[in-house]
């Protein structure tokens, strides 16, 4: 769901980006969702990896770090290391890419975290049976 949604963002980024910079504004455009594509889907990996386990807070935090850092300090580097970039819109694609990623994430991050757990469904299965017959 997420790369669907930043691969139709990045082509529409794209589109916007060539009208208004040229073809500077489709690379910033398409490099600006690539490198948020990759904070988010980080995210998610990390908090995929930690939803069942006693770190979950801490999985979340950093997935929040992970989600945040990347692309501010992308938007950074690029905006002080590539004029043309600079000037081609990078640092406000990346906002708006942002926040597309940040709505997808959040969803999906939070259907992740709800799930139930294979363990923990049997667990509780176990307890109640043993609560039954014993």
């Amino acid at each position: 769901m997420l790369s669907v949604v930043m691969a139709v963002g990045g082509c529409i980024g794209a589109a916007i980006g060539h009208e208004r910079y040229g073809s500077n504004g489709i690379v910033s455009a398409l490099l600006a969702a690539a490198i948020c594509w990759i904070a988010s889907l980080s995210a998610l990996l990390l908090v995929a990896i930690t939803a069942a386990t006693p770190n979950a807070l801490t999985g979340t935090f950093g997935a929040m770090g992970l989600r945040t850092g990347v692309p501010l300090a992308s938007a950074f580097v690029l905006a002080v290391s590539s004029p043309t970039l600079a000037k081609a819109g990078i640092v406000g694609m990346l906002l708006c890419f942002f926040l597309v990623s940040l709505m997808v994430e959040t969803v999906l991050s939070v259907v992740i975290v709800s799930a139930p757990s294979a363990g923990a469904s049997h667990n509780t299965e176990s307890n109640t049976s043993s609560k039954t017959h014993g």
